[in-house]
């Protein structure tokens, strides 16, 4: 009996200290008040919650969707500002909201929950309120008017002003190309054309600056072989029309080949471009004369494709060395 007794007299001392808190916020109560409670279509009323609750406890408040509820609508985000005191918090709730349906909308009264410094929670409930829309109020005494159409902004003229700067921008710009051009025209019978050089001129002019270099009588082989076949890779690919920069010396050779090159030329450039490969990759060193006739093969067959001078005033070029 006296077993019993206590875990009565335990239980019941541990509900009142565990309630204390909710307790008080229930004595206390929670206030809704709604301003204005009655509105226009679309105009905005202000509902607040003020939630007094205990230090050491936690507060959860309602959700937006808990309080507003169609025909309402929310205008902004939920604000909560909480007032603290040594003995007690206030939590003030405020939200704006509107109706663009006319008659009276019901707000819900909303669950409040208080979570107690132990994790006990106790949920209560707000008032539940209403707020009565009117319809835009018509005066039957006047005539019935037509719908005015939408009126035309103001003329500012600092939107129009990037327009125009860039209207004597561009009005600026063509005079000055204008102003070009016919000085460029004017002046294009003075300056003499510049001639256009054929692909075989071209490698030509490539091969005596190779051979001015003296690259060929250094021990630099790799590099002179770098520059003799790519001098000879651009010139079969504008002079044959296949691509040789972008092939290996094998496919080079087997296009000369189907282009109808001579044996006794393709021989030679065979032996060319083996000497090529083993500088290049096999870091072979020629000698010197070997060089010099590697050059002399290139410029000797480049130098048939060069056209020849149609008067005695044309430039000649270099003759084979």
């Amino acid at each position: 009996m006296k077993r019993q007794f206590r875990y009565f007299l335990s239980t019941f001392v541990g509900l009142v200290f565990l309630e204390a808190p909710c307790l008080r916020l229930q004595s206390q109560g929670i206030t809704t008040t709604l301003k204005p409670d009655s509105i226009l279509l679309g105009q905005h009323a202000t509902l607040e919650y003020s939630i007094p609750w205990p230090s050491g406890a936690t507060v959860l408040p309602p959700s937006e969707k808990q309080i507003c509820r169609e025909p309402l609508e929310p205008v902004g985000p939920l604000k909560l500002d909480t007032l603290t005191t040594e003995s007690e918090n206030t939590l003030k709730i405020r939200l704006k909201i509107t109706s663009f349906d006319s008659g009276l909308a019901f707000i819900p009264s909303v669950p409040v929950v208080l979570v107690g410094p132990s994790g006990d929670t106790t949920k209560f409930f707000t008032d539940s309120l209403q707020l009565y829309v009117n319809t835009v109020p018509v005066d039957t005494t006047q005539a019935f008017r037509d719908i005015k159409g939408p009126l035309a902004p103001p003329f500012d003229w600092r939107e129009y002003w990037p327009l125009m700067v860039g209207f004597f921008v561009v009005l600026l710009a063509g005079a000055v190309g204008f102003f070009v051009w016919r000085r460029w025209k004017g002046r294009r019978s003075e300056v003499s054309a510049v001639p256009v050089l054929t692909p075989a001129e071209i490698a030509v002019r490539d091969l005596e600056n190779l051979r001015r270099s003296g690259l060929w009588q250094q021990r630099d082989a790799k590099l002179f072989y770098s520059r003799l076949t790519e001098i000879l890779r651009n010139f079969f690919k504008a002079h044959y029309g296949f691509d040789a920069p972008e092939m290996v010396s094998d496919e080079i050779l087997s296009a000369l080949r189907l282009k109808g090159m001579e044996s006794d030329w393709w021989e030679r450039f065979r032996g060319l471009f083996e000497w090529a490969d083993m500088a290049k990759f096999a870091k072979a060193q020629p000698l010197p004369s070997e060089n010099q006739a590697a050059l002399e093969t290139a410029l000797s067959f480049v130098l048939q494709f060069v056209p020849k001078p149609s008067d005695p005033e044309s430039t000649t070029h270099s003759e084979k060395p």
